[in-house]
């Protein structure tokens, strides 16, 4: 039901739309619609819709097992849109709904490396998304809260899909800055996120800060362990805090295509509790001097992992492990290709120093091995092990881990 105006403008006073259970299929989904939705002043200029208001008291929406209700009041749409909404739903699938509003191209095989011309095409279908984002956000105003009873959230780092129960949050966007903050529970625990992004900016960054906090380490935590500590199993519990930033023009390209690569920079903390670290055994002079040491099954009762993100794709690892019998540490970096390089050693003094100060300071760490490998999918491949020489190892005794240039290192930190 609508009003024309009539005339050269063309403008629809109001415009009502009514459907009850109003069904259809696209792309190959059932779909569904049923509610109100109400528009005043509604015009056509340019090839570019617009509209002074727009209104609904519940419109339901149904994609698949996809369903939500959405109620909104806004003004001044789409060119300086101001107003709230609100999304409420039973179940959404990222991924499912992903798929299907976005297929993703056909060439998007990891085996093949992104050219000079995807890159570029990439670059400007990101540049341009980034433009008209900025030309109807930079002038909003808006509150859009949310509350969603299950979400099949799909990690595609992992190739996992985590069932999220009672996921509540809201994203703000005020004159081209917008934040979304969002919590919810997984695997016994609770997932929280916040993000941030200012279109204003010559290079807008995406900030990303995050936690995990009390998952149970079931199969499907696993591979989110192993990306960044392969041949660790957590048999108890799962804590991670994260903050770091991109830049959005990545974060588009990287959805585009997965093959892009996204080298977030910033620092993430790694908790786990009861674990099993497989790995190279130790010389057997080591096991001579250490009675009851066994590098190659080395159960722990927690594990304090500290990484520092760079811009140029290297992670740079620091892991405590508190045992039974011995503390051992694993140090080094993994690169944008995924080799890693690490050390590994004993800690000969124990508590009660916390693992902050043993990850600042280092004191009293003994290398027993190095090892150098390709890690993808959460696994190790073309692994090579050696041993340091006695040179080697007073070098990192000395001066490596000297206390005093530890304390000089740590005071030129931000």
């Amino acid at each position: 039901e609508l009003e024309w105006a009539g005339g050269e403008s063309g403008e629809i006073k109001y415009l009502e739309f009514r459907a009850e259970d109003l069904r259809g299929r696209y792309r190959g989904k059932d779909i569904s619609v049923g509610g109100a939705l109400l528009a005043e002043r509604v015009r056509l200029e340019d090839d570019r819709l617009s509209a002074r208001r727009v209104t609904t008291d519940g419109l339901d929406l149904r994609a698949g097992d996809n369903r939500v209700r959405l109620v909104a009041d806004l003004s001044d749409v789409p060119a300086r849109a101001r107003g709230s909404a609100w999304l409420l739903g039973e179940f959404v699938d990222n991924k499912d709904l992903g798929d299907w509003l976005m297929p993703p191209p056909a060439t998007t095989s990891r085996a093949a490396k992104l050219s000079d011309a995807d890159s570029d095409a990439l670059r400007k279908s990101a540049d341009a998304w980034i433009a008209q984002a900025k030309e109807f956000l930079v002038a909003a105003e808006l509150d859009l809260r949310f509350r969603l009873d299950r979400v099949n959230a799909y990690d595609a780092t992992v190739a996992q899909t985590y069932d999220v129960r009672r996921v509540v949050g809201q994203l703000d966007v005020r004159q081209g800055a917008a934040k979304l903050g969002y919590v919810g529970a997984v695997c016994g625990g609770i997932a929280r996120s916040d993000i941030a992004v200012n279109l204003k900016d010559a290079t807008p960054m995406v900030a990303v800060s995050g936690s995990l906090s009390d998952l149970i380490a079931t199969e499907s935590i696993q591979p989110q362990i192993a990306q960044f500590f392969p041949g660790n199993t957590v048999q108890g519990y799962f804590n991670r805090r994260e903050q770091v930033q991109y830049p959005l023009r990545d974060a588009l390209c990287r959805a585009l295509d997965p093959r892009w690569p996204l080298r977030p920079a910033g620092e993430a903390k790694t908790v786990t509790i009861d674990g099993l670290l497989r790995g190279r055994a130790a010389p057997r002079f080591v096991a001579n001097l250490f009675p009851g040491l066994n590098l190659a099954e080395y159960p722990y009762q927690r594990m304090t992992g500290f990484t520092e993100f760079r811009a140029d794709g290297t992670a740079e690892n620091d892991m405590i492990f508190s045992g039974k019998t011995y503390d051992i540490y694993i140090e080094g970096t993994t690169d944008a290709d995924n080799i890693g390089r690490y050390e590994i050693g004993l800690i000969l003094l124990g508590s009660p120093q916390t693992p902050e100060m043993n990850h600042r300071y280092r004191p009293g760490r003994i290398p027993i091995l190095k090892w150098e490998a390709r890690i993808e999918g959460g696994r190790l491949y073309d692994e090579e092990v050696s041993y340091p020489w006695p040179n080697e190892t007073l070098g990192v005794v000395f001066l490596k881990n000297n206390l005093f240039y530890r304390i000089w290192l740590n005071a030129k930190k931000p």
